[in-house]
């Protein structure tokens, strides 16, 4: 579910706080050499720096062969372009091609910067990574605990920074609820409809600022927009028969031809109805939208797969099928209730 190999996820990527949410998808001990790249704990800023951000960015001549025919190379420099190039690399491998006026925003300042500026008690480093050889970077911040508003559902906003050496896209500084530890799970974040700053690699842009207060607002906001939306779905009553309507209508026996199908779709409506009744994932919110919209997204997450349920659910992620499954599932206890979209 990633274009980078499993080596580099766990060399160039660095993931924190996995005494809560436990391990990436991607961990592999046998790659990770002398040093895990998981933290039980908050990320320190030095191991950012210094196992991620030790080099910076250069920008340096390109030039072509025009020899006619000859043996002896002819190199003519290319007017307007540059090669962005780490300054620990010296084997002429380019990041990318970019004009030269390009306003390269090296890591240590844009990422770790803006980082060290927030980090404390408030704030840490919940993950931090290197793409495409150093093409791509990002530092993620959180809250140290979640967040538990008053429906009593936890809430975890991260702040993500990043930015690039690739020439495409701005530096970007966005709240998102996605959990960043690939290139994927990136793309997946920055797609989030939340409040961002964008800076484009523009001769003279300024290192936009963002002040604790400013960050800590915004990721207050995000719980309160998160409250909004759970108080009206605890809000909203579903019977017990209404929600036999509903597993009919999510786990349909039409379409099972067979005894076999039959009772094996049973079965798994049998499990979904302990998971909404027992659950203590589901269990506080029982009787209520709420209930009936978790029972069914924490089914689809960890119910119906058995092989390599942690790849299949980071993929499902990444494809956007987790956001499918809420609005299909809302459509459908909508409609159960009765109610109007």
């Amino acid at each position: 579910m990633s274009n980078e190999s499993t080596a580099w996820l766990n060399t160039q990527v660095l993931i924190g706080h996995t005494d809560r949410r436990g391990r990436a998808y991607h961990y592999s001990a046998d790659l990770q050499g002398e040093r895990s790249n998981h933290y039980s704990g908050a990320i320190p800023l030095a191991d950012v720096r210094n196992r991620l951000f030790s080099w910076h960015a250069e920008l340096r001549p390109i030039a072509v062969d025009v020899r006619a025919g000859g043996l002896v190379p002819e190199w003519r420099t290319v007017d307007g372009k540059r090669a962005v190039c780490r300054s620990d690399d010296r084997t002429g491998a380019a990041l990318a091609l970019v004009s030269e006026d390009y306003e390269l925003h090296q890591y240590d300042e844009w990422l770790l910067g803006t980082a060290a500026d927030l980090v404390g008690d408030e704030l840490d480093v919940r993950s931090a990574g290197l793409l495409r050889n150093g093409a791509i970077a990002w530092v993620e911040l959180s809250l140290p605990q979640r967040l538990i508003p008053d429906a009593g559902v936890s809430f975890h906003p991260n702040l993500l920074l990043t930015t690039s050496h690739d020439g495409n896209g701005a530096t970007i500084y966005k709240r998102t609820i996605t959990d960043v530890v690939c290139d994927n799970t990136r793309k997946v974040a920055l797609k989030e409809k939340s409040p961002e700053v964008r800076q484009p690699h523009r001769p003279g842009a300024a290192l936009p600022r963002v002040g604790l207060s400013t960050a800590l607002g915004l990721l207050h906001d995000a719980a309160a927009e998160f409250e909004t939306q759970v108080r009206e779905l605890v809000d909203i009553t579903v019977t017990d028969l209404q929600w036999d309507r509903i597993v009919e209508s999510w786990l349909p026996l039409e379409g099972c031809r067979t005894p076999a199908t039959r009772q094996n779709m049973a079965q798994r409506r049998e499990r979904l109805h302990h998971l909404y009744r027992e659950d203590r994932r589901v269990l506080p919110w029982r009787g209520t939208a709420h209930g009936a919209l978790q029972a069914i997204n924490t089914w689809e997450t960890h119910g119906p797969y058995r092989r390599d349920r942690v790849a299949a659910n980071a993929v499902r992620l990444v494809q956007g099928r987790y956001d499918d499954v809420d609005r299909r599932a809302w459509a459908m206890i909508a409609g159960v209730l009765d109610m109007k979209l």
